[in-house]
């Protein structure tokens, strides 16, 4: 099962609109989450900043109206030029009598935004419309989110069909619009994933993935073909949130592969995996007391490493694939072929990106830190890419390596 998540450039314009409805038919995701229309050549304000601004004009007792028939026109238009039949006059009656009758709150007012997308594009991709508040359940009590609720609620629903769902809001069960902070929509995708136990979430944005450093302040910034949900947690919260990292957190855990890619793109962007180390084209994982692989390979490959070990999964993702082993056994001179291999597979390995903790100006402290666990790492070094540094460890010897570590890089 896939969910697919659509961002507010993604739903934005006519050229956006036509990719997704190409990569809907492509990949047929069971789940399509959608955010309010955000900004474009044409529009420099997202439709929830509007959204807020009108919630505050409310509360202050001024004209909100011209605003809120704006956010309408916004989405009639875009439906026009889908050239799909769908009036929101409906819609822009129920929000305008919730508002005058005091029983709109601020959470279902900035949450409309998600509700109209979802509206348009079930129409668009000829889609059943789903109504978050119905499916995505919150706690009263302390407003998180209810995943076991929730999970019921999507496993009703036939996972044969397409369904299109706002992002960013949900309600109690008393029927009260709840929403998550902002950027809130790859949460809701995270939910669906969690709750269905999805083998793939796609994540479709603006830009190509997740970048080592910001792409638009770095002209050498690289992209990186996968991540942790570890790693990548670390760097939404360092700042480079290009998923939100209440995402990140709830599927650490779960089974489910995380696609970050961009909706105009032709990459392959960011495959954010569920495991706890990684490393370059080989990806090795301590989980509990088993050793995964995880490789990145095309189709020519996969017959050689198949008959290499004990095979738990293959997961196929844009014609690459993704393999992972429960215990791997490979044959020396296979080795030699394929240098990428270690020898030691009871071995960790470390990376680090230097938007987190290490930059070349720490070469000074990495230098202590390589000769502080020289008889303790068979590799302590900067590779060939720029920004990664490397300790590979045997597995004995984490604790060890974690400390020297914390105390020379956390200062």
């Amino acid at each position: 099962m896939i969910v697919a998540k659509f961002g507010g450039t993604s739903v934005a314009t006519l050229d956006s609109a036509q990719q997704i409805k190409k990569i809907v038919k492509a990949k047929r995701p069971t789940f399509v989450v959608v955010s309010a229309i955000g900004k474009s050549l044409a529009h420099t304000i997202k439709i929830t900043d509007i959204l807020f601004k009108i919630y505050y004009l409310m509360t202050d007792g001024e004209d909100y109206v011209p605003l809120l028939k704006s956010v309408i026109e916004r989405y009639d238009n875009l439906a026009k030029e889908l050239n799909i039949k769908l009036d929101f006059n409906f819609e822009y009656a129920q929000i305008l009598q919730k508002i005058r009758k005091c029983q709109a709150t601020k959470e279902y007012i900035v949450s409309r935004g998600e509700f109209l997308s979802a509206k348009l594009f079930a129409k668009f991709l000829n889609a059943e419309f789903l109504d978050a508040k119905d499916y995505i359940i919150f706690n009263s009590k302390n407003g998180n989110v209810n995943l076991l609720l929730s999970s019921r609620r999507l496993k009703t629903l036939n996972k044969n069909k397409v369904y299109v769902i706002g992002g960013f809001y949900g309600a109690t069960l008393k029927g009260e619009i709840k929403t998550f902070s902002r950027g809130g929509s790859d949460i809701t995708g995270a939910v669906i994933a969690k709750a269905l136990n999805c083998e793939i979430y796609e994540n479709y944005t603006d830009v190509n993935g997740v970048y080592n450093k910001n792409p638009r302040l770095f002209s050498h910034a690289q992209n990186l073909p996968i991540l942790s949900y570890k790693t990548a947690y670390k760097m939404a919260d360092a700042g480079n949130e290009v998923v939100h990292k209440s995402a990140l957190g709830m599927l650490e855990n779960s089974q489910t592969m995380l696609v970050v890619k961009n909706t105009m793109g032709n990459g392959y962007g960011t495959v954010v995996v569920p495991t706890n180390y990684v490393f370059n084209d080989l990806y090795i994982c301590k989980n509990s007391a088993k050793v995964f692989l995880f490789y990145r390979l095309e189709d020519k490959e996969l017959a050689w490493l198949k008959s290499s070990g004990e095979l738990k999964q293959v997961i196929k993702h844009a014609d690459i694939f993704y393999v992972i082993f429960e215990q791997l056994y490979i044959d020396e001179k296979v080795l030699q072929q394929k240098p990428n291999y270690c020898a030691s597979f009871d071995c960790v390995k470390f990376m680090f990106f230097s938007n987190i903790k290490i930059e070349r100006k720490n070469a000074k402290k990495l230098n202590i830190i390589a000769k502080k666990l020289k008889k303790c790492v068979v590799l302590a070094e900067f590779l060939a890419k720029e920004n990664n540094f490397v300790i590979l460890a045997k597995e004995e010897n984490y604790n060890k390596v974690l400390n020297v570590i914390n105390k020379y890089l956390q200062n």
